[in-house]
């Protein structure tokens, strides 16, 4: 399935992945933050939110608040595309996360043989060859690439955008950006030994299809009215 004949191989790969969600999850989310409302309790001059913007979106708020989707959801600006397209982005960390999880599975990979492992470490242990692969379901994260897809299929983007006016896409969305930054904080713990990542991060990305997968069906039901 995978051209990988040593143990070093598909271990590299996992903590490449992990590096990348970390990295750009974070670049994801600091983003998202800087598109929204800023928060009226001073009443600030124009010139004063120019200024204190990114520091009162970025630093100063208590992220645990912050990211809970009503919250999120009251915050949102006029203008919600940018949040959108921010978070179709993030299917690709999701994406990687799967294969990371298919890849622990189809070689038996325990989460402290992963956190144990370093690119930069010289151990004949890694150099032993790959054989006792799992029985596991083929790699097929359907509800990410169906984004993709869903686009490519479309003669016109006016049913996404027409979708993307509701209430009920708006809540589904801050429900996204809450869900993106909870598998974020389990890779976080998961380097600093907690045992419970591999359950907790592998319920984040089930949600996360599903509800993709109910985004997928409300827009193909606006396609179809329209056809």
């Amino acid at each position: 399935m995978f051209p990988y004949q040593v143990i070093d191989e598909p271990l590299y790969v996992i903590h490449t992945i992990d590096s990348i969600v970390s990295l750009s999850g974070q670049s994801l989310l600091i983003q998202c933050k800087a598109h929204l409302r800023v928060r009226d309790q001073y009443n600030p001059s124009p010139q004063q939110v120019q200024q204190s913007h990114h520091q009162k979106n970025i630093l100063l708020e208590d992220d645990d608040v912050l990211f809970e989707p009503e919250q999120l959801y009251n915050r949102f600006p006029d203008e919600k595309g940018p949040l959108y397209d921010l978070m179709e982005s993030s299917q690709a960390c999701f994406i990687l996360l799967y294969l990371k999880n298919f890849l622990m599975k189809l070689y038996g990979f325990t989460e402290a043989k992963v956190q144990e492992y370093s690119p930069s470490e010289a151990a004949k242990i890694y150099e032993k060859a790959l054989s006792s692969r799992k029985n596991v379901l083929m790699f097929n994260p359907l509800a990410a690439l169906d984004v993709g897809r869903r686009r490519e299929g479309m003669n016109s983007i006016e049913p996404i955008l027409n979708d993307r006016q509701s209430i009920q896409s708006h809540f589904n969305l801050a429900t996204k950006i809450c869900n993106f930054r909870k598998m974020l904080l389990s890779l976080d713990r998961l380097d600093d030994g907690d045992s419970d990542y591999e359950g907790e991060c592998s319920a984040l990305t089930k949600e996360q299809d599903d509800n993709d997968s109910s985004d997928c069906s409300a827009q193909q039901n606006v396609a179809d009215v329209d056809l």
